[in-house]
C-alpha cells in the first residue's frame, strides 16, 4: 500500500469508533448489569408480595383442612398452590414443625427437597432432579377460627416457596429488548462516527494530505499551487481543521520559497562560477533581482584601499537615479550606513530621505561582506513598492551577497594571477636575456679573469662585462640599476649596449665611457620613459704590467695584496648615472696596480648586503675576509668559495642579485 494512502482501518474515523464506541460498550454493559440487577431485585419483591398475599387467600382452606384433619383437602390445595408461577413449592408444618405435608421444591433440615406429586421426595443426592437456585420463601401462621366457640387456634404454618429461576424467567424478555435497544444504539453510533468524522474530519484531512503530497520536486506541478474547492473552503474555515489548514498553506508557501531560493541561488553559483568579469556578474545578478523582486535597476560599488566605495558596475549600462553615484564613504547617507552597518536596508519611500535616492523609486541596499570586512554595497532600483524585505527574503538577498563576494574575489584574483603570470613571463624573459648578455669567459696573457652572476627571485638591474675593445685592450665593467623589475633590466641592457658599442668601436677612456653613457640613459630613461632609477658604474681599462685605468661610482674596489696577505679597499669616486645629464666634469680617471698574484674582485652590493638568520649584513668587511680566506685558491675555485660561503652566510636567500668578477695577476 502507498505511503500516501489511508487504509479504512488506520483511518480517523476508525480510530475514533474504536475508542469512543468501546467507551460506549463498557459504560452500556455496566448500565445494563444495573439495570438488570435492579430490575431482578424488583421483580423479586414482586413475587415476595404476592406470595405474601396468598397468605390471606389460602389460609382459610389450609386451616379447615388442617382443623379437620383432611389429608386430601390440604394436599389438593397446596398443589394448587404450586400451580402458581411464581411458586416452586409449599410446605405445611404443624405446631411441632413436623412437616405434615408438602409439594414441590422446598427445603427440608436444609436440605433442597422435591416432592412429587405421588409423594416421593427426591433429594440433590440421588441425582434425578436439578437443584433450583436462589431460593426464597415467605412463611405464615394457620389459624382457624372456631364458629362455636368464636376462639383463634393455630392449626400448623406454611412456607410457600420461590426461586430466582422464577424471577429470571420474568425479566428475561426485558433483558433481551435491552440488548437489543443497547445494540441498536451502539450500530447507530457507529454510523453517525464513521459518516460524520469521515466526513468533517477524514476528508479535510485527505485534502490536506493530497496536497502534502505534491510537494515533491519530483512533481511537475511542485511551484504551482493549485487551490481545489475543497482547500478554499477550508482555507474559510473557522474551526480547527480551517487553523490547520492555514497553517499548513503558510508552511507549504515557505518551503516553497525556500526551494526556490536554492534553485536560484545555485543556479546563480552556475552562472557565476563561469564569469570573469565582474560587470557580467552583476548583469547576472541584476537579472534574478528583476526576476524576483521586479527591481529593475543596480548599482555595484566595490571598496578601494581607502575604503570608499567607488562605483565600477551598473545595470542596465550608464542607468542610475542616484546623485553622485560615483563614490561614497561607508556611514554617508543611507547606503553608506547600511553598508557600514553590514546590513541589509530597504527604504519604500526614499521621499523620506531627501538626496538619498530618486523619489519615485525604491532603494534596496544589499552590502557585500568578507569575514566581517565591508568589501563592497549593491543599490537596487525600480521597483514598484511591492517588495517586502522579510526574514526569508533578506536570507536570500545575504546568500546572494556572498556569492558575489566569492566571485569578486575570485575575478580579482584571477586577474591578480594573470598579472603574475604576464610579470613571471616578462620576467623570466628579462633574466634570460639578463644572463644570455653575460660575457663568455675571456682569456688574457696576464691577467686570469673568472665571474658569474646570480640572479635573485625577482630582475634585478646587475650586469658585468669582460670584452677586448678598440686595440685589443681589455675592459671591465660592473654596475647595478636601482629597484627591481622589467624596467631596472632594460636600463642595465641599454647601458651594456652602449658600454661595448663604445669599447669596441672606438679608443676612449674610462671617463669618457662613463660620461656617454650617462647621457645616452639620461635622455632615454629619465626624459623619454620617466623613469628616475640611477645606476652604479665603474669601467677599467687594462693598461699592461698590472696597472688598470677606471673610472664611475660603484662599489669600492677590492683589492688582496699577496705580499701582505690582507685585502685593500679602494673608493670609486664620481656621481651616479641618470642623476644629472651631464657629469664629465665630475668624473675622473683613476689608477690601480695588482702586482704579481695580486687579485681584483669587482662585486655588486647584492654580496655585501646578504643577511644572516638574525637579520645581520655580511658587509664589506665580512666579505674581504672571505676573500681573504681563500685567496690562496686558483681563480675559479677562489670565485665558488667567495660565492658558497655568502650563501651560507644567507642560507641561500637571495634578495638580490649577486655579481661577482675576480681578476687576478698571474705570477
Amino acid at each position: 500500500m502507498s505511503d500516501n494512502t489511508v487504509s479504512l482501518r488506520n483511518s480517523v474515523a476508525a480510530s475514533l469508533i474504536k475508542k469512543v464506541l468501546g467507551i460506549y460498550i463498557a459504560v452500556t454493559i455496566v448500565v445494563t448489569c444495573v439495570q438488570l440487577v435492579i430490575e431482578y431485585f424488583h421483580v423479586k419483591h414482586s413475587i415476595m408480595h404476592d406470595i405474601s398475599t396468598m397468605e390471606k387467600t389460602f389460609e382459610a382452606g389450609l386451616a379447615e383442612a388442617l382443623w379437620t384433619f383432611d389429608a386430601r383437602q390440604l394436599q389438593s390445595i397446596i398443589s394448587g398452590m404450586n400451580e402458581l408461577s411464581a411458586i416452586v413449592g409449599v410446605k405445611i408444618d404443624n405446631d411441632e414443625g413436623a412437616e405434615i405435608g408438602s409439594t414441590g421444591s422446598i427445603l427440608s433440615r436444609k436440605e433442597q427437597v422435591l416432592v412429587t406429586p405421588d409423594g416421593e421426595r427426591l433429594t440433590s443426592s440421588s441425582h434425578i432432579f436439578t437443584p433450583l437456585k436462589g431460593m426464597f420463601s415467605h412463611s405464615f401462621q394457620i389459624n382457624y377460627n372456631d364458629p362455636l366457640t368464636k376462639g383463634i387456634s393455630s392449626t400448623g404454618r406454611a412456607t410457600i416457596y420461590s426461586a430466582s429461576n422464577v424471577v429470571i424467567d420474568r425479566i428475561k424478555y426485558g433483558f433481551f429488548l435491552i440488548l437489543i435497544n443497547s445494540a441498536i444504539k451502539v450500530a447507530l453510533l457507529w454510523f453517525i462516527i464513521f459518516y460524520f468524522v469521515g466526513r468533517i474530519v477524514g476528508k479535510p484531512l485527505a485534502v490536506l494530505t493530497e496536497a502534502a503530497r505534491k510537494m515533491n520536486p519530483a512533481n511537475p506541478e511542485f511551484f504551482k499551487i493549485k487551490y481545489s474547492p475543497e482547500e478554499k473552503k477550508l482555507l474559510k474555515a473557522e474551526d480547527e481543521l480551517g487553523v490547520l489548514t492555514r497553517t499548513f498553506d503558510s508552511m507549504r508557501n515557505a518551503i516553497l520559497e525556500r526551494i526556490d531560493n536554492l534553485y536560484r541561488l545555485r543556479h546563480i553559483g552556475e552562472e557565476l562560477a563561469v564569469s570573469h568579469e565582474i560587470s557580467s556578474t552583476f548583469t547576472r545578478i541584476m537579472t534574478t533581482m528583476k526576476e524576483k523582486f521586479a527591481f529593475n535597476k543596480g548599482l555595484l560599488f566595490l571598496a578601494d584601499d581607502q575604503d570608499i566605495l567607488r562605483m565600477t558596475a551598473c545595470c542596465p549600462d550608464a542607468e542610475h537615479n542616484v546623485p553622485e553615484a560615483g563614490s561614497f564613504q561607508p556611514g554617508e547617507g543611507m547606503a553608506g550606513k547600511a553598508a557600514g552597518k553590514h546590513k541589509v536596508v530597504y527604504l519604500s519611500d526614499p521621499s523620506d530621505f531627501p538626496g538619498e535616492a530618486d523619489p519615485s523609486e525604491p532603494l534596496l541596499c544589499v552590502p557585500l561582506t568578507d569575514e566581517d570586512t565591508l568589501t563592497g554595497t549593491m543599490n537596487f532600483f525600480g521597483n514598484s513598492g511591492q517588495f517586502e524585505l522579510t526574514d526569508e527574503n533578506k536570507v536570500f538577498l545575504q546568500a546572494v551577497a556572498r556569492l558575489a563576494v566569492i566571485n569578486i574575489r575570485n575575478i580579482q584574483m584571477l586577474k591578480m594571477i594573470e598579472e603574475n603570470t604576464r610579470l613571471k613571463q616578462e620576467m623570466d624573459l628579462a633574466r634570460k636575456i639578463q644572463t644570455t648578455l653575460l660575457p663568455a669567459k675571456v682569456n688574457h696573457q696576464e691577467i686570469d679573469i673568472e665571474a658569474i652572476m646570480i640572479p635573485a627571485d625577482e630582475v634585478g638591474g646587475d650586469f658585468y662585462d669582460i670584452l677586448y675593445g678598440e686595440g685589443d685592450e681589455l675592459w671591465i665593467g660592473i654596475g647595478d640599476v636601482s629597484g627591481h623589475g622589467v624596467t631596472p633590466g632594460l636600463i642595465m641592457m641599454m647601458a651594456q649596449t652602449v658600454h661595448t658599442a663604445i669599447t669596441v668601436h672606438f679608443k676612449y677612456t674610462p671617463r669618457e665611457v662613463v660620461s656617454i653613457i650617462n647621457n645616452v640613459l639620461y635622455k632615454n630613461v629619465r626624459e623619454r620613459l620617466g623613469e628616475s632609477h640611477f645606476m652604479t658604474f665603474t669601467t677599467l681599462k687594462y693598461l699592461g704590467e698590472g696597472r688598470f685605468e677606471y673610472a664611475g661610482a660603484h662599489l669600492s674596489l677590492v683589492v688582496y695584496r699577496k705580499k701582505d696577505k690582507i685585502c685593500e679597499r679602494i673608493k670609486t669616486e664620481g656621481v651616479f648615472l641618470n642623476f644629472i645629464e651631464d657629469i664629465s666634469h665630475a668624473t675622473v680617471n683613476s689608477y690601480l696596480t695588482l702586482d704579481s698574484g695580486d687579485i681584483l674582485v669587482l662585486y655588486t652590493d647584492g654580496l655585501t648586503e646578504a643577511k644572516n638568520s638574525k637579520g645581520e649584513l655580511l658587509d664589506i668587511g665580512g666579505f674581504m675576509k672571505i676573500v681573504e680566506t681563500h685567496a690562496h685558491e686558483d681563480t675559479e675555485m677562489l670565485r665558488d668559495s667567495i660565492v658558497r660561503d655568502v650563501m651560507k652566510w644567507c642560507d641561500s636567500i637571495r634578495a638580490d642579485d649577486m655579481s661577482l668578477v675576480v681578476a687576478k695577476r698571474k705570477d
